[in-house]
């Protein structure tokens, strides 16, 4: 009679990982994003992936991974463009919310993990060098202005929206996949995001 083979597997969660454990709190209906696009890795036609994620009390519940419209002539045009596309979706979240008796009295934040797109969103209005951009994703602006969202700076490494713009190595997959699933709670806190 011959014995199984040994396989290694994954590192079962602890009970200390799981969601479960953490007590409700008011932060837990409040939405947090993230959002994330890659520049022009589809040889084909060139277009960015944008990749987002919406989290409310531990899980995602709404995602998305789209080709934009258009080809970005940069990296920071590519984000700036997913960040407008991942604010859409965070006004229509809230609406659903507020309809459900959990409205959001504070602004939506939403991760961002480039440096350029950040400023793009806080700034007042679009400078000489950003003309060439399609008007309809400088309305990120109206909506930071208004309060309705805040864009904060996130390292890339903790971005889970990385997960729907490219193919990701083993690890970071299924690290990812348990926090997107509601299986694992982020190695970092809010307070400890960047």
């Amino acid at each position: 009679m011959t014995s199984l083979p040994q396989i290694p597997h994954e590192r079962p969660i602890t009970d200390n990982e799981r969601l479960s454990i953490f007590p409700v709190s008011t932060e837990q209906t409040n939405i947090h994003s993230y959002v994330d696009s890659d520049w022009g890795n589809d040889k084909a036609h060139r277009r960015s992936v944008t990749g987002m994620a919406h989290m409310l009390a531990g899980g995602v519940i709404a995602y998305k991974s789209k080709y934009q419209a258009t080809v970005a002539l940069s990296s920071t045009e590519a984000e700036f463009t997913a960040a407008a596309e991942a604010g859409k979706t965070v006004l229509y979240l809230r609406s659903i919310l507020q309809e459900l008796g959990y409205p959001q009295y504070t602004p939506t934040t939403l991760y961002i993990d480039n440096q350029g797109a950040l400023f793009m969103a806080n700034a007042e209005q679009p400078t000489r060098r950003t003309r060439h951009m399609d008007t309809k994703t400088f309305a990120l602006q109206q909506w930071t202005k208004e309060e309705k969202m805040t864009l904060q700076p996130l390292n890339t490494q903790r971005n889970i929206s990385d997960h729907f713009t490219k193919a990701l190595g083993r690890i970071k997959f299924y690290e990812q996949t348990d926090i997107i699933m509601g299986q694992r709670r982020p190695t970092w806190t809010n307070r400890q995001i960047r």
